[in-house]
Order: C-alpha cells, then sequence, then structure tokens
C-alpha cells in the first residue's frame, strides 16, 4: 500500500552513491549515463550485471532469456542491442575507471575508498534473505533482470546507513517495476511515494532527459539491515542464512527524476 510523505529531495553531495539497476544500464543511453554520473558521485552496478556481460553473445542471440520483469519481448531485445557498447567498455577499462561492484569475492570487487570486505557478506545476507522471501511465496528469479533487481535492493540495505540512490526506469503513476518486485516478496514492508521530483547533480542525467523516458530515484529504508553494520568473517558459516525478518520494517520510497 501507497503512501505520500510531504519531503523534497537533492542529492548533490559526492557522498551520496548511485546504484544502476540494470534495466536503466540497459536503455540506449544507459551507458553514457553511468559515466557521466560517476564524476559527482560513486555509482555501483549490481553484481548480476557481470553475467550479463560475461555471456552478452548469448542474450543477443537468446534476448528472452533476461527474463521478464515486466518487459516484453521488444523491450527485452532492446536492451540485448546494448550489451556489446558495455562489453567493449568493460574490455577496454572504463568500467573499472568509473564504477563500483560487489564481486563474488573481496579480490573480485571495486570498491571506494573506506569501504572494507565487511560490505561483501552483508550484502550477501540481505541477497539471501530476499530470495528466501520469494521462494517463501513459490516465486523464483526471473532471470539475470530480476537478479539484478534483487542485487540492488540488497547493495542499499548493506551500504546504509551511507545514503543510496537506486536509479531505475519508471516514475510515472505507479511504482516503478523494482518496487513492485520488491512488494511481491510479501515482507513486512512498504513502498511509499514521495512527492515532487529528485533532482540530480546539474547536467549528470541530461542522458536520461534526451532519451524522453520516465525513470525514478529509489531509496532503500532497511533498518533490520543495520544490525549487520559490524564487521564479518567470510569465512564464518553462517555468513549466508537466508532470513527475510531481516527486511522486516523496511520501507522502499521512490520519486521521479528530474534529469537536469
Amino acid at each position: 500500500m501507497e503512501a505520500q510523505l510531504p519531503l523534497s529531495l537533492k542529492v548533490t553531495a559526492r557522498t551520496s552513491a548511485f546504484i544502476l539497476d540494470a534495466a536503466l544500464a540497459l536503455e540506449p543511453l544507459g551507458l553514457l549515463t553511468a559515466l557521466r554520473l560517476a564524476p559527482f558521485a560513486p555509482v555501483w552496478l549490481p553484481r548480476s550485471f557481470w553475467g550479463l556481460l560475461d555471456n552478452d553473445s548469448f542474450y543477443r542471440a537468446h534476448p528472452h532469456k533476461l527474463g521478464g520483469m515486466g518487459h516484453d519481448d521488444a523491450a527485452r531485445a532492446a536492451m540485448a542491442t546494448q550489451l556489446p557498447g558495455w562489453h567493449r567498455a568493460w574490455s577496454y577499462g572504463r568500467l573499472t575507471a568509473s564504477l563500483y561492484w560487489v564481486g563474488d569475492a573481496h579480490y573480485e570487487s571495486r570498491l571506494p575508498e573506506g569501504i572494507g570486505g565487511e560490505l561483501l557478506p552483508r550484502f550477501e545476507r540481505c541477497a539471501a534473505a530476499l530470495d528466501a522471501a520469494w521462494s517463501r511465496r513459490q516465486l523464483g528469479s526471473d532471470g539475470p533482470l530480476a537478479e539484478c533487481a534483487r542485487d540492488s535492493l540488497a547493495l542499499a540495505a548493506a551500504l546504509q546507513p551511507d545514503p543510496v540512490t537506486i536509479l531505475t526506469p519508471g516514475g510515472g503513476d505507479a511504482p516503478p517495476l523494482l518496487c513492485d518486485l520488491f512488494e511481491q516478496a510479501g515482507l513486512d514492508a512498504s513502498v511509499i511515494a514521495l512527492p515532487g521530483r529528485a533532482a540530480a547533480p546539474p547536467g549528470a542525467l541530461l542522458p536520461l532527459a534526451a532519451h524522453r523516458r520516465r525513470y525514478a530515484a529509489v531509496h532503500v529504508i532497511a533498518p533490520a539491515a543495520l544490525a549487520l553494520a559490524e564487521p564479518i568473517d567470510e569465512a564464518d558459516e553462517d555468513v549466508f542464512d537466508a532470513d527475510p525478518a531481516l527486511w522486516a520494517g523496511a520501507a522502499l520510497l521512490w520519486q521521479r527524476v528530474e534529469a537536469r
């Protein structure tokens, strides 16, 4: 159930980070948006996005394998055409120089200065808890797009209490698809629409405006996940326990993005 809160948002300081949901990254101007935004703030990609780049030729040949997430065949085919550009940028080191991500291990991650290896197990727990919630409702991950959406939500929760904004397509009268996926988990959580529009660093999101599509800023509030703020030993066999209660009392706040 949605609610309205009298809150305005302006994100201009470098201390605020952005996560690009895969559905936005694979928009025609998604790569340009990521690289334009990087000088203003840390920009993260969801971990499962690398599986798309590793297998870009497969997904270009079989775009339906990208999964559902509310996208039709034409939308998935259009997303698949963006994979070669991302793959080239990855191969030439453009992504390593500009963007951040959590890998399967600490040495495979690229983290901003000041963030240590404890982020990986926190992220793993948050992601596993979402998977457990979907499994409890007999919902599995619907392809890599849904996995990337899960990773975006889990990463935003794991990075708390630092301010983080997930950028994703949507932001009309209805919540973006990312919020719909979250609600499907059936958690003790809420989705809240914020009035007005979210402001971004001047000029950083102009590529989105050029595409003439609607985009949303999504903020994850997951107070129970703050209990994972202390460093965690990655060798601990209990690190990846999947407990949906980790998302109890959580909220997703979303707002349309003003690209200027």
